[in-house]
């Protein structure tokens, strides 16, 4: 997914509209949102991953991303 993080993004989109609750959607759309530049998009899906899954294997990254984007504001 890495290599297609655009298309990795649509379907993580997709697959959060069918299960609002599947936190690994947030995190792959956080990182497609990114890559193309919408901070604010990215961000809030960094921070929906959290809600979902706090202590999830991408927790420390997306609290590093976040933290990252308010010492840059």
């Amino acid at each position: 997914a890495r290599n297609h993080l655009s298309e990795a993004g649509e379907w993580a989109k997709r697959a959060s509209a069918l299960d609002p609750n599947l936190a690994e959607a947030f995190i792959i759309q956080a990182h497609a949102e990114a890559s193309i530049g919408d901070a604010a998009a990215a961000a809030r899906d960094f921070r929906r991953y959290l809600s979902l899954a706090p202590r999830g294997w991408h927790a420390k990254e997306a609290r590093k991303a976040l933290h990252a984007r308010s010492a840059s504001s």
